[in-house]
């Protein structure tokens, strides 16, 4: 099964949405979307260099949009942003959208099935802890350990140093790649399989992947490892965004069909 069919197997879990839950399930869609839209382009691409040309000569990308445009205007077609010059750049916007909306989900559902206002913001303690009382499956308790985690290691929101949670994250992304070492010509669909059989890890790794990245947005600056590292394989992120994104679906499917009158609201 390539990337797209996991995504897209997964997304089936998040349907017969009511209102209560039309927030979470558009976020998890619009997640879906963004790997779909990166998958072709981001995976295997040069996209860290691509940026760091972007951002030192910012004029680069502004000529390259008004070129597609003026390309638009005389095809009366939209815009190709995946166009020559322009794609690496897409594709690594639609990569970042995906990582937000995966996390901004988590906190959602978490609210959402403890009955909770969202906007309040979860508490991942505690609703973790509650929602493993509902006879959760044994992969969505690891699930809710690994959120539980998170929490108490400082990972998330503005809790502890973020220099220190990133380089915690690299160590242990760094530590699931020595043990599953990498060829330039393995496709990210077999590094997937590979690395999520390492399933404890590998899910603890993507979530952390995930919110490090998510905050890196709400708290800049945030240093990414050096260019040596595997968080920065394109291959390996788009992997790990994939974990997150699968376990996000299956928190959701699962804690959606919990009676309201079972949670309670809090």
């Amino acid at each position: 099964m390539d990337i797209p069919d996991l995504i897209l197997s997964n997304l089936k879990a998040c349907h017969n949405h009511n209102d209560k839950w039309r927030y979470a399930y558009e976020l998890i869609a619009g997640a879906a979307a963004s790997l779909l839209s990166t998958h072709p382009h981001y995976v295997g691409t040069s996209h860290y260099g691509s940026k760091q040309h972007y951002d030192a000569q910012p004029g680069i990308l502004h000529d390259l949009l008004s070129e597609a445009h003026k390309v638009a205007t005389k095809t009366g077609k939209p815009i190709d942003l995946f166009s020559p010059g322009l794609k690496n750049w897409t594709a690594g916007y639609f990569f970042n959208s995906g990582i937000v909306r995966i996390a901004c989900a988590y906190e959602y559902t978490l609210c959402t099935a403890c009955g909770k206002d969202p906007y309040e913001g979860a508490d991942f303690k505690n609703d973790s802890d509650t929602l493993k009382q509902k006879s959760p499956t044994p992969e969505l308790r690891k699930l809710l350990d690994v959120i539980r985690r998170l929490k108490n290691s400082g990972k998330l929101g503005k809790l502890g140093n973020r220099q220190n949670q990133n380089n915690e994250v690299n160590d242990l992304i760094g530590q699931l790649v020595r043990e599953n070492p990498l060829t330039k010509q393995e496709q990210v669909g077999n590094i997937y399989e590979r690395l999520v059989s390492k399933d404890d890890d590998f899910l603890e790794a993507a979530l952390f992947f995930v919110w490090c990245d998510y905050n890196w947005f709400k708290h800049r600056p945030m240093s990414y490892p050096s260019p040596d590292h595997p968080r920065k394989d394109p291959r390996v992120q788009f992997a790990l965004a994939l974990r997150a994104y699968r376990a996000l679906c299956d928190l959701y499917s699962w804690s959606h069909n919990i009676p309201q009158t079972v949670i309670g609201s809090r």
